[in-house]
């Protein structure tokens, strides 16, 4: 089978294996494995794992997606068909079974230290088929060299006890013993293997993450924190401060916890609807009293739900106590960064008329921060912008014993800095708009309109890939923004767009309660749906495909099918959330890919 081939083959397994998988009696692949790895994945069940996969196909359809048949129609894919199809018919095996042969009940990929800065991995595949994989490699042997007259050639293998080592330029090692398919770039790994050392399979950290995992996982994996912090780069960049002051803030508290945590887990299972990909991080130490702001105790909590607005695309949630951060910077920030923090919040306090930005803003604004952003809505745009980004909306508490009168300072505040932006611009020859102070739903809010759209008309493309010209004028990327100001229920509210302003004060409007203590162990979340993300990039197709066609030299026709087969398969995906919570044991980073079983249309 073509490496090609064996790529597409084993990428796909994941995203379409369906159900849970038969544990074999015999040896299995970590029991070949040596320990100490400081990586290890294990797809159980392959050849089980690819029937199914090639009878989803046959059942869904799947073979005529735009992206499949883009794949098979590519000359390198046709080539590679044809070697990998002639060399398994020689075995008396077609493709589907020899890779089914080649998976068989269990695979372990691992990852080791190794020596002189090189990493050593090695793969074990327990065979389904050993009498079909051994006519492989015999096949294998035969074309590259590796046997001569039918025995092995000495000066390209070596004996560990009965077994038999092949060495493949450049650094390949491979051994098939039993039913075991051994292949390492490491002679000392192979040794290992071979001989009765200790191996992965009594390690602690690959029996918790197969104990962690739910029992019907297909793919189980770990990596090894501590291990992997001794490697020089990597232990540098988690011992540096940050150099910048917004990612300093932003994922601090997320390099503490890599600092300390033990391992990282993974596992795919089957869902409900599909697959579903968690990770989680085990073990780590509590935040150290410099870094407490990252996990505030003082939060909030609101009834309403970002996923519900229309359009939702994603949301970014962030908890911190700002002020305690900003107290605390020399300790969380390289001394640049500090200088970069102070100017800024020097300059927001200018722009907010004189209000401070530090102890008036920041030091009552609550938990959580969140940046909302959904599809935007361009009905009844009169420009419509490219491209077309989606809409943003920073959600911000406000302390519930804060007087009206601090709103109304606020919210003057926030008038004052859209205006000095919209001067700024003008002076700049960009396109301006016009603000106006107005009532919603009983809240007082700053809209801001474009007035003044370009003169031209633009030139975009439809489904079909013919030109057209649009009934609305084209504008530039600044038309996708027009800043608009609220607080409702004690929220701040800063849109790009009167719509998802409306949108906000309506979901809040329907859900008044005060807000309560938090209940949830989140801190921070990323949260995103692809089904919007996918409709987003079909919003900019135009865009995408000229960009391809420049920046690839590719042709329009090929640069659409490109766009097209990547949107459609970002339809297999679902959701994808990532969080960093607190829990009783202390921190826990956790991750969750959810995928369809077949591409939303």
């Amino acid at each position: 089978m073509s490496r090609f081939s064996f790529r597409f083959v084993f990428g796909a397994i994941p995203i379409l294996a369906l159900t849970a998988l038969s544990n074999a009696a015999d040896k299995s692949a970590a029991e070949y494995v040596p320990s100490g790895a400081v990586a290890a994945v294990s797809l159980h069940d392959g050849a089980g794992s690819l029937e199914r996969l090639k009878a989803w196909m046959q059942r869904s359809g799947v073979e005529d997606a735009r992206l499949i048949q883009y794949v098979v129609e590519s000359p390198q894919y046709m080539q590679a068909q044809i070697f990998a199809a002639g060399f398994a018919a020689s075995a008396k095996m077609d493709l589907w079974q020899a890779a089914s042969a080649i998976l068989g009940r269990d695979v372990t990929i691992a990852v080791f230290p190794g020596s002189n800065k090189e990493a050593e991995a090695m793969v074990v595949a327990i065979a389904s088929d050993s009498a079909g994989v051994a006519r492989l490699l015999e096949m294998a042997h035969t074309l590259t060299g590796l046997t001569r007259d039918g025995a092995p050639d000495p000066q390209r293998s070596f004996k560990v006890g009965d077994n038999v080592v092949y060495r493949a330029p450049p650094k390949a090692l491979h051994c098939f013993t039993g039913d075991a398919l051994i292949v390492t770039n490491s002679e000392r790994l192979m040794r290992v293997a071979l001989g009765s050392e200790t191996k992965l399979a009594s390690d602690a950290a690959y029996r918790a993450a197969e104990e962690a995992a739910p029992k019907d996982a297909v793919v189980v994996g770990y990596a090894n924190l501590a291990a992997l912090r001794e490697i020089p780069k990597l232990k540098a960049a988690l011992e540096q401060k940050p150099r910048e002051p917004l990612p300093g803030m932003l994922v601090g508290g997320w390099q503490q916890h890599l600092r300390s945590a033990d391992e990282v887990t993974a596992w795919l299972a089957p869902s409900a609807s599909g697959l579903k990909l968690q990770l989680a991080t085990r073990g780590g130490a509590d935040l150290p009293t410099t870094h407490a702001g990252y996990a505030p105790t003082d939060a909030v909590q609101y009834e309403w739900r970002p996923d519900e607005l229309p359009r939702y695309l994603s949301q970014i949630q962030i908890e911190r106590d700002w002020g305690k951060l900003f107290n605390e910077r020399e300790a969380l920030l390289s001394l640049p960064a500090v200088g970069d923090l102070v100017r800024f919040a020097t300059n927001i306090s200018t722009i907010l008329g004189g209000m401070d930005f530090v102890n008036d803003v920041l030091g009552n604004v609550q938990a959580p921060l969140r940046l909302v952003m959904t599809r935007c809505d361009l009905s009844d745009a009169r420009v419509t912008p490219s491209p077309i980004l989606p809409g943003f909306a920073l959600i911000a508490p406000l302390r519930p014993d804060l007087d009206e009168m601090f709103e109304r300072k606020l919210f003057a505040a926030a008038q004052s800095a859209i205006n000095i932006i919209n001067i700024n611009g003008g002076q700049q020859g960009m396109p301006s708009f016009l603000s106006e102070v107005d009532r919603y739903r009983g809240y007082r809010v700053l809209f801001s309109e474009y007035v003044d759209p370009p003169g031209t008309e633009g030139m975009e493309t439809a489904a079909g890939g013919e030109a057209f010209v649009s009934d609305k004028p084209r504008g530039s990327l600044r038309y996708n923004f027009a800043p608009c100001v609220s607080i409702a229920e004690r929220q701040l509210l800063v849109t790009t767009s009167p719509q998802l302003l409306r949108d906000l004060i309506d979901a809040i409007d329907a859900h008044k309660s005060a807000p309560e203590k938090a209940s949830r162990p989140t801190l921070d979340a990323v949260d995103l749906d692809f089904a919007t993300l996918a409709d987003l990039l079909r919003d900019n197709r135009a865009e995408l495909v000229i960009n391809r066609m420049l920046q690839e030299a590719r042709t329009r026709e090929v640069a659409e099918r490109e766009i097209d087969a990547f949107v459609e398969l970002l339809r297999y995906g679902r959701s994808l959330r990532v969080a960093l919570e607190t829990r009783k044991d202390g921190l826990k980073a956790v991750a969750e890919l959810d995928f369809r079983a077949g591409a939303d249309k």
